[in-house]
């Protein structure tokens, strides 16, 4: 389901970080969550709202744009299947290969 998926995404990422992941750091590492249907905007603003009550620091806050899906445009090919390429430490990951193991994030 959305919300599933959406708790996923929230345990994976900093959403307090703006424009950064980890020590990547620039717009193209914002975060966000697309939509492709109005219905699906209460489910996640309840879920950004959720995310903003776990905040500690008053002065922390949730950089997560939500915006309707636009243009997708892919990375360029270097960038692309970057967990089946071996990631960071050359270790492929793929279901395709036969990989079973969790997903590892760098």
């Amino acid at each position: 389901t959305l919300s599933e998926l959406l708790t996923v995404f929230w345990d994976k990422h900093d959403a307090k970080s703006k424009n950064k992941q980890g020590n990547d750091r620039g717009t193209q590492y914002r975060s966000g969550v697309y939509y492709t249907d109005a219905s699906q905007l209460p489910v996640i603003l309840s879920s950004v709202e959720g995310e903003k009550r776990k905040l500690k620091k008053p002065w922390h806050k949730i950089h997560t744009e939500v915006k309707p899906a636009a243009a997708f445009y892919e990375a360029e090919v270097g960038h692309q299947k970057y967990l089946e390429k071996g990631g960071r430490y050359g270790k492929a990951q793929s279901a395709v290969k036969g990989c079973s193991d969790p997903i590892r994030c760098y």
